[in-house]
């Protein structure tokens, strides 16, 4: 079943052909989703549901980044009518989190370290409180991480680690080949210098953490994260109890990064605030130290590839540096992502990356979901799209000759993460009217050279020869594929269980189930059309520690992929107990019975049916019992990175392309059309699906175009941006249920680098910073002469 928007754009070199597919009943539909009504009118699975009565509130004391603290002191905030517990440094001495110390001892690393807590009775008296803790500290110059461990570990691809002389932190390196004869082989060569300044992501709701301990010393804690499971043993190693003791609830009201480590320091704090008040507590954000509301840090990116006469890349070699907090020499996520992205992209032969942390401010540890590789693929498909211009190929042509391994490594076929690029990028082109367009070179090839060198680049010259019309259009293109995500967890499997009940319903229960996402609706729909049922006879829900299987955690992305192969697995369990006891009734052989439409049949005569309910009524007369239940697993395989650090591969792959009209006056640049196309596989509920795309180019798009702090203006509203063009493509199969690839996260990728080349394409200068302001396109058009001021 494709996406009726989708038809037109499925390109003729897709893997399969739609004939070829199995006819499917519920896979493809817009089925209603599941509990939507219910969480609308607030229940659902929402903390305040879970609360136990007398629960008091916790609140943290925070302060500025690189402040050097001399003392705390937290006796006079007990002494507040309605305090109940409070924590200094003192308190917490020893216990840690992935992340770091619990309580800063000496300085903090990040705004909204926290360093003292209280729990009270109201969130005012909490407050109140907190005003009185005793604080002694300075700011001093921002620092550096000294820690190294753990991060070899943590590298996807053969890397080393080492420090750096200065104030640079651990680095990270990559390499494979010779870059110096790959440069010799290539006939261009583009080299730029990208900066991406720190953009605060969207605000996605106050942390809903709440804790509380049994009188035999167990704890129950509600928590909103992606791994109640990794929640549960990290936890439990900070408390040093046993993991048995720990039960990690799921709550609605998500947020949009796994914590650092798993586990967020102020569910840790939640805990030990209940343990020693003696009553629940649930965590309110003060918003300094809000978890929802992560950053990006501040990355700079020397980047250089060199492709062949024939468009196939040479070589690429670069050099990054991210400037962060400290606390990224224990959770090295966001260098660990770009450092992955910028090796696996495009796999050439000669490659070398490096990327070092440098100190800085960081607000939260929570970086956004798509952090380095958001900054990855800008600059990547920024020279993608230069190197088009200078050899003359194709810009689609050109990254469809790259997108497997290249001839000299000896390798062979595609990688299953990077399948359907062709498709996507060329329905994207085709959209928007990019492949019928003749390519202006923004960085033109010298005459007389056998070899093109470039670098920031020199604008093309107007039609009247002085400057140009204002305003000017520009189309532009870039692709994405989903570079994996980072382990949470000690595999990266997931299990899940299906019970059917003499009613004829089915309960399937998985941890991978977020319904705040909709997985709840498509593992619905795999384990109907495993059993043929209805979908509304299917129902989904996310255990707790105690009633569920394992499941690693983890983005949508990854926990389609996982967990609905778990839900497979579980549902055909069930059917195979369903079919072998029908068979031990019927007297007939196992492959002669099916299920469909909710009805048990003789497959070779579809008259010789009985309604499931009736079969089961049946098989508790005959003593088989009226219950069936099954069970199954999914772990991913290692050619997906399913062993090791690097990450599962979900193989999501998205083009966009923009059009644009650029004021050469003011800079303003105005996206006009916004076209994203992704290969999702097997789609599942196109609605659901379409989006999850379509939220990620808009997000994405805001970011990319946000005025920074330092010009006192506003980002976007969304009714400043355009409507973004969601198509979704059944190009390739993914390692997902039925086909299907990963949901979410990898959507934007693409779009800051296309509206940066629809830039390019209108005005002839490259934008290499982001986000891309007014201010820095009259700069970069000043910068080039081709700035014309009007009186």
């Amino acid at each position: 079943m494709t996406h009726p928007e989708t038809r037109d754009l499925r390109g003729a070199g897709g893997a399969w052909a739609e004939a070829r597919r199995p006819t499917l009943a519920v896979i493809g539909q817009d089925v209603p989703l599941l509990g939507a009504g219910e969480r609308v009118l607030g229940g659902g699975g929402f903390l305040h549901q879970f609360l136990p009565a007398g629960c008091l509130v916790g609140v943290a004391l925070t302060l500025d980044a690189a402040s050097r603290i001399e003392s705390v002191d937290v006796e006079p905030a007990l002494r507040v009518d309605g305090v109940r517990a409070a924590l200094g440094p003192q308190d917490t001495a020893g216990l840690r989190w992935p992340g770091g110390e619990l309580l800063a001892t000496r300085a903090t690393s990040h705004e909204g370290e926290p360093v003292a807590a209280v729990a009270a009775e109201s969130f005012e008296v909490a407050m109140r409180a907190l005003s009185q803790v005793r604080v002694k500290a300075q700011r001093e110059r921002e620092r550096g991480g000294s820690g190294r461990g753990g991060l070899a570990e943590r590298a996807s691809m053969p890397s080393t680690v080492a420090p750096v002389a200065g104030e640079a932190g651990p680095t990270l390196r990559w390499n494979d080949g010779d870059v110096a004869a790959g440069e010799a082989e290539a006939a261009f060569v583009v080299e730029d210098v990208f900066t991406f300044e720190p953009v605060a992501g969207p605000h996605q709701g106050d942390p809903a953490f709440a804790a509380s301990w049994s009188p035999a010393g167990e704890c129950t804690l509600w928590s909103p994260g992606p791994a109640p499971f990794v929640t549960r043993d990290r936890l439990a190693a900070s408390l040093s109890v046993a993991s048995e003791r720990i039960r990690v609830v799921p709550v609605l009201v998500p947020i949009a990064t796994a914590a650092p480590g798993g586990v967020w320091r102020e569910e840790i704090l939640a805990a030990l605030l209940a343990r020693l008040a003696g009553r629940p507590v649930a965590w309110r954000s003060t918003r300094r130290d809000d978890g929802g509301h992560g950053s990006s840090p501040e990355v700079t990116l020397r980047l250089r590839t060199g492709a062949r006469g024939d468009g196939t890349l040479a070589f690429r070699e670069a050099k990054a540096r991210v400037r962060a907090g400290t606390w990224v020499a224990d959770d090295f996520r966001t260098p660990t992502l770009l450092g992955r992205a910028l090796f696996r992209a495009y796999p050439v032969c000669a490659r070398s990356v490096e990327v070092t942390v440098v100190p800085g401010k960081c607000c939260h540890p929570a970086d956004l979901p798509d952090a380095g590789n958001r900054e990855a693929a800008f600059a990547l498909e920024s020279q993608m799209q230069s190197l088009a211009a200078l050899s003359g190929v194709d810009p689609v042509a050109l990254r469809a000759r790259n997108q497997g391994p290249p001839a000299e490594s000896g390798r062979s076929g595609v990688h299953p993460g990077m399948r359907g690029v062709l498709e996507c990028a060329a329905g994207a082109a085709e959209a928007v009217g990019l492949r019928d367009k003749h390519a202006t070179s923004v960085l033109p090839r010298r005459v007389g050279e056998s070899r093109a060198v470039a670098g920031t680049g020199a604008p093309s010259t107007g039609a009247d020869g002085g400057g140009f019309a204002t305003p000017r259009k520009g189309v532009g293109l870039a692709v994405a594929i989903a570079p994996g995500v980072e382990p949470l967890g000690r595999d990266e499997g997931c299990g899940a269980a299906a019970l059917l009940d003499e009613g004829g319903r089915v309960t399937v229960a998985c941890a991978a189930a977020d319904p705040a996402r909709g997985l709840d609706t498509l593992f619905a729909q795999i384990a109907a059309e495993v059993l043929g049922l209805p979908v509304e006879r299917v129902r989904v829900v996310r255990p707790d520690t105690r009633e569920g299987p394992w499941d690693a955690g983890g983005t949508a992305a990854r926990a389609l992929c996982v967990g609905g192969n778990a839900v497979f697995a579980a549902a055909s369990d069930l059917r195979d107990r369903v079919v072998a006891s029908a068979a031990g009734l019927l007297g007939i052989r196992a492959e002669r019975i099916s299920l469909a439409f909710g009805k048990v049949y003789v497959a070779e005569d579809p008259t010789r049916s009985v309604p499931l309910e009736a079969f089961l009524a049946r098989a508790r007369e005959a003593g088989a019992g009226s219950l069936f239940a099954g069970a199954g697993s999914w772990r991913p395989p290692e050619e997906l990175g399913g062993a090791g650090p690097g990450g599962f591969m979900a193989g999501g792959v998205a083009a966009c392309a923009a059009e644009v009209e650029v004021d050469t006056q003011t800079g303003r640049v105005q996206v006009l059309r916004l076209v994203v196309v992704a290969d999702v596989g097997r789609i599942l509920h196109p609605t659901l699906q379409a989006a999850h795309l379509e939220g990620d180019a808009a997000r994405a798009l805001a970011r990319s175009l946000a005025l920074s702090a330092a010009e006192a203006a506003r980002a976007p509203r969304p009714d400043q941006l355009p409507r973004v063009e969601a198509h979704l493509l059944e190009a390739a199969d993914g390692p997902g249920p039925f086909g299907a690839k990963g949901l979410l996260g990898w959507g934007g990728l693409p779009v800051a680098a296309a509206v940066a080349n629809a830039v390019a394409d209108a005005v002839g200068v490259r934008m290499t910073t982001l986000p891309i302001t007014p201010g820095r396109v009259r700069e970069a058009l000043r910068k080039h002469g081709d700035l014309r001021m009007e009186n």
